[in-house]
């Protein structure tokens, strides 16, 4: 998942007119790795060494010239450690964070900016790793690649060159430091509006569907990974498992009328992968470990890019009573260690 095959960048304008440019975008180098999402929320993270995925260090910013940057270290442990301080050592560089604990990770963060500015001056350097460290954990984290990934975080905000700026910093004053976009809203159907439905029997209309033919139907014959919800009076949603790897189950999603009839792709807008040097080689009602919450609306899918689940895509679609639309997608292109409730967002909406 290098910089070669991030060029192909998420494209969400095919999202509608409430979805304001710029698009997001991904940067990828040696061991960090940039997401900004489509309000210019920058996440900038180090990542540990292949083989000592225990940690990751981010620099996380809102768009706009008011917005402070956050400065953040996540430790990980099987073991239950006490909140207390966490270390963050280099040449040249001595910071000590208040550490708390919650289930499995230790988290230090701060805003302080002029915390946040010597670490931007080590990154800048030519010191190769910061060691973290808490109690008997410790970890070096990489900076390879730091200096470069806060310099396009900058750019995509409109920094550079202005007093906000991280790195490359001048004389622009904060006001000089373009708006973030309008974050999208969107309505759910009403609440109560949606139920599954069991058993599962998929209409001939459905099982007949030509986009079906290369499925293994020994898959689609699977009862328990089958999936109908009723979305509405007369709108049906059906979810059609069609292949199963190592670790993922793609499966096909399709709506018709009370009765079966009027069988179509559920309309689910087109997202090209980071991934994908091919980004139409699967069609939008493709999805991958995907499931529908009828309580809450939201189909949800979590595309894997090894079984740990430790890298891949997240994705979040609400049905407003037409069309599902988008409200979160989360992205984590190298398989690190960092578990997906920490993967950047690559687009973010709100539900009213």
């Amino acid at each position: 998942m290098r910089a070669a095959i991030l060029a192909t960048l998420l494209a969400l304008a095919t999202f509608g007119p409430g979805v304001a440019k710029p698009v997001p975008n991904v940067f990828d180098h040696k061991d960090w790795i940039g997401v900004c999402d489509n309000v210019l929320r920058c996440t900038a993270m180090g990542l540990a060494p292949d083989g000592q995925d225990r940690a990751y260090i981010a620099v996380v910013r809102e768009g706009g010239g008011a917005a402070a940057a956050t400065l953040s270290v996540v430790i990980y442990s099987d073991d239950a450690l006490p909140g207390g301080p966490v270390k963050l050592r280099a040449p040249g560089f001595d910071l000590t964070l208040q550490g708390r604990w919650n289930d499995d990770q230790i988290t230090a963060e701060t805003k302080d900016p002029a915390a946040v500015a010597a670490f931007a001056r080590l990154a800048a350097s030519d010191a190769k790793a910061v060691q973290v460290s808490t109690g008997k954990i410790s970890v070096p984290l990489s900076l390879e690649g730091a200096a470069a990934t806060l310099a396009w975080a900058d750019d995509r905000q409109g920094r550079v060159g202005g007093v906000t700026a991280l790195l490359k910093k001048g004389t622009k004053p904060a006001a000089a430091v373009p708006a973030p976009p309008p974050i999208p809203v969107y309505s759910p159907a009403p609440a109560g509006s949606a139920a599954e439905v069991k058993p599962v029997v998929f209409p001939k209309g459905l099982t007949a569907r030509p986009d079906l033919k290369d499925c293994d139907h020994e898959q689609m014959d699977q009862a328990d990974e089958r999936g109908a919800w009723r979305l509405g009076p007369n709108v049906m949603l059906w979810s059609v498992p069609c292949r199963l790897g190592a670790y993922n189950l793609n499966s096909y999603f399709f709506i018709s009328d009370a009765k079966g009839g009027g069988v179509r792709p559920a309309p689910i807008p087109l997202i090209p992968s980071p991934d994908s040097a091919d980004p139409e080689a699967d069609p939008p009602y493709s999805m991958i470990n995907a499931d529908f919450d009828p309580k809450t609306m939201t189909l949800s899918a979590f595309e894997k890019g090894r079984g740990l689940g430790d890298c891949g895509m997240l994705r979040n679609f609400v049905w407003d009573g037409k069309a599902f639309q988008p409200t979160e997608i989360d992205y984590m292109p190298e398989c690190r260690g960092v578990t997906p409730e920490a993967w950047p967002a690559l687009y973010r909406a709100r539900t009213k």
